[in-house]
């Protein structure tokens, strides 16, 4: 929660620093399209929050189970109450399932946000093709072995931070990657999920042909994921702070 109020605290610091320099129509634009990354940003924490509350329903209920199990030798059958408390933790599962897939969902969304206003702010290229998406700014440049945000910045002359291209790899191979593969573009009939104890959604696979088939991907820690998105987008507000005379927002000269 902390975490969350500093960071948009900063963003908010940000825009106010900065929009002083910028002529009065681009300062309300310029304002406006970081509010749009603060908007799905609170979107996040109320996430959070929510599937934290249901991790810990789903938690009991897994404990009630667990406590209700008759432990002498012998084979016993499922009782009443045992019955209801599967039913409630099989709602619940899918609640949390729920949380996860939004969460992902407006992480992506937010992603995109930055990768927005990064072109609104320096500016479209006039040379890369489909530089459409936060994804779209590692593939590579057409034939070359050099990925689209290289060229862009060689471009718009611009200085590319080492920490930050390795954030941006990590936020497409660490997170992203598992909702582009996983949640939205898994096209396998034998997907089925699990629930962790922790709040990770686990995904398996009936009927795995051989041992990589029944490899589990599991969600990861939508704290860990939130604090992984809090530096990425400090380490943009250093990149812009350091680049601001490449803008290609009309400014007011001081």
């Amino acid at each position: 929660m902390e975490n969350s109020i500093n960071i948009l605290n900063n963003i908010s610091d940000f825009i106010d620093e900065e929009r002083k320099y910028l002529e009065n129509r681009e300062a309300n634009l310029f304002a406006n399209s970081l509010r749009e990354i603060i908007r799905y940003r609170k979107f996040l924490r109320n996430s959070i929050q929510k599937h934290k509350s249901l991790v810990s329903k789903y938690a009991k209920a897994f404990y009630d189970f667990q406590k209700s199990i008759d432990k002498s030798p012998g084979s016993h059958t499922v009782t009443v109450e045992q019955g209801e408390i599967m039913e409630r933790m099989n709602i619940l599962a899918d609640e949390v399932h729920q949380e996860i897939e939004i969460f992902y969902m407006f992480f992506k969304i937010l992603i995109d946000k930055i990768f927005f206003f990064l072109l609104y702010y320096f500016g479209k290229s006039k040379i890369i093709k489909k530089l459409e998406s936060h994804n779209s700014m590692l593939t590579t440049f057409e034939n070359s072995k050099i990925l689209k945000i290289e060229k862009y910045c060689l471009e718009k002359n611009v200085t590319l931070d080492k920490v930050l291209f390795n954030k941006m790899k990590n936020i497409r191979d660490d997170i992203l990657s598992f909702r582009e593969y996983q949640i939205v573009h898994n096209p396998s009939p034998k997907v089925i999920r699990g629930t962790g104890i922790d709040g990770t959604m686990s995904i398996h696979k009936l009927y795995p042909e051989n041992e990589r088939d029944a490899e589990s991907k599991i969600s990861l820690n939508l704290e860990m994921a939130t604090d992984h998105l809090d530096n990425y987008i400090t380490l943009v507000i250093d990149f812009i702070k350091k680049n601001k005379d490449k803008t290609a927002l009309p400014t007011i000269k001081f």
